[in-house]
């Protein structure tokens, strides 16, 4: 599959280029977030902004349809 293939060079390239951005929204997501919350993430990607969610809530469950 092709997001397989590509999630290394895809990561590097949205933290060089695009890093704010992911940063910023992650933030943004996780201060709408409780501890009690049980978040499904889906089309998680490369987990970008499941970082941010994660420490944030009771439990996550990111899903994405490619492996990488």
């Amino acid at each position: 599959m092709f997001w397989d293939n590509v999630s290394g060079f895809y990561d590097l390239v949205e933290t060089v280029y695009n890093g704010k951005v992911y940063r910023g929204l992650g933030k943004r997501v996780a201060e709408e977030i409780g501890p009690d919350d049980v978040v499904l993430e889906c089309a998680c990607g490369t987990g970008a902004i499941s970082r941010y969610i994660a420490p944030k809530c009771r439990l996550l469950v990111a899903t994405d349809f490619s492996v990488g």
